[in-house]
């Protein structure tokens, strides 16, 4: 147990160092595009060097627990789900995932109806596949006028996801999925089989709900996915709430 939480901690330095080091980068970036200095500009071009140094060489990068597939589902309704579904990238280190999470455009961009997917490679981001057919979600959902939350959320769930940070229930944890829509954009974190007494789920939504970082009246609610596939309109049963 001790040395898995040593794990884990070593895991989300990592990902917090390459936060700081993204930050730092976009600040020298921006001193030099305003002309500030010659020395941000020369620096600026040494840690990009540095981060594509670091792409282009395995000894240097810092492998994930997992492999994950980055999906994107178009908002263009005249085709078939199947046929609006783009796997982007599958990713296996914390380079890669800041890869590809700085080469799409945030999800508060996205046209209305469009989702954004992350799952562990080889499971599909959808009810049918064998490994979510049993489990549920954990779902939040963000007004029109808080788009800055959902952002943040996105992010802060891919981290949580990929840094393996949901405890000793974590390996139910098949992905997590943002979907922008009309009247109120989701952010939802996908399990599998998590039983029928709620412990393993509500283990994993208070997990989700400190990543977040989420005030106590923000709710998040748990639904099964053959509730959401038996459902009648909108709503889908909530199971457990936080």
């Amino acid at each position: 147990m001790g040395e898995e939480l040593v794990c884990e901690e070593t895991k989300v330095e990592q990902l917090a160092q390459e936060l700081d080091k993204k930050a730092a980068l976009k600040q020298e970036e921006e001193k030099a595009e305003t002309g500030d200095s010659d020395t941000a500009r020369d620096e600026s071009s040494e840690k990009t060097q540095q981060t594509e140094q670091a792409l282009l060489n395995d000894d240097l990068r810092h492998p994930l627990d997992n492999s994950w597939d980055f999906w994107y589902l178009s908002a263009d309704k005249t085709k078939e789900w199947d046929e609006r579904m783009t796997k982007i990238m599958t990713f296996s280190t914390v380079e890669d995932f800041w890869a590809v999470y700085h080469h799409v455009a945030l999800p508060s961009r996205l046209h209305i109806g469009a989702d954004y997917m992350v799952f562990k490679a080889g499971i599909a981001p959808k009810w049918e596949d064998a490994q979510n057919a049993k489990g549920g979600s954990w779902v939040l959902e963000t007004g029109k006028k808080q788009k800055e939350h959902l952002d943040a959320g996105w992010l802060e769930s891919l981290l949580a996801c990929i840094g393996e940070l949901f405890g000793e229930h974590g390996d139910s944890v098949n992905g997590v999925v943002v979907q922008v829509r009309k009247r109120a954009d989701r952010l939802q974190l996908w399990t599998g089989e998590v039983g029928t007494d709620g412990k393993e789920a509500l283990s994993i939504g208070t997990h989700l709900k400190k990543a977040l970082n989420l005030p106590e009246h923000f709710r998040i609610r748990f639904q099964l996915h053959t509730d959401a596939m038996k459902r009648r309109g909108s709503t889908v049963t909530a199971r457990f709430q936080l």
